[in-house]
């Protein structure tokens, strides 16, 4: 059965309460001549970078489909889907064109980091980005097996931070492991 009435009301709400009260409209913001012309100058960058980027799109291989048996070699730098997109400026298209590894029972999918830094630049050259640099929080993986089962044991966090302090990895002295 529908209710009576269709809004809950205060017992002591009068008319004069439920009237809207008139607002003086927001004056215009006036414009130097200065600004103007700063502003003409931004648009006018903004519609080539967007230019640009439909160029870049375009020049973009067809996306890539998901091979359930491709497994990085042992020793390769990795990084995270999301991580790729954030701190490299990266969109879906474009990291659908790089090579991964997806994790078994698990959406996420491993990206080697010298492709996806490949692609950061390549986009960079085409003048697709404003700046090269990095930004957001970059994790960073390495590779301990490239065997069969996929498992915690399989990979090693060698770096979790800010992706502009990131200057690359380090190898141990004697030793084939990276380290911070």
């Amino acid at each position: 059965m529908p209710a009576y009435r269709s809004k809950m009301c205060c017992a002591y709400l009068n008319d004069d309460l439920l009237t809207k009260r008139p607002r003086a409209p927001r004056p215009k913001k006036i414009l130097t001549a200065e600004e103007k012309e700063e502003a003409k100058v931004k648009r006018a960058a903004n519609k080539a970078l967007k230019e640009r980027r439909v160029a870049w799109e375009a020049t973009l291989p067809t996306p890539l489909k998901e091979d359930p048996n491709f497994r990085h070699r042992e020793g390769t730098l990795l990084t995270f889907k999301k991580d790729a997109m954030k701190c490299f400026g990266l969109t879906e298209r474009e990291v659908a064109t790089v090579r991964y590894e997806p994790a078994r029972y698990s959406i996420k999918q491993y990206y080697a980091l010298a492709d996806v830094q490949a692609l950061h630049q390549r986009k960079f050259a085409a003048g697709a980005l404003l700046s090269a640099e990095l930004k957001g929080t970059l994790r960073v993986l390495e590779c301990l097996s490239s065997g069969g089962h996929r498992g915690k044991s399989n990979w090693d966090y060698i770096y979790d931070g800010d992706a502009r302090l990131w200057k690359g990895p380090k190898k141990a002295k004697g030793s084939l492991r990276y380290v911070i």
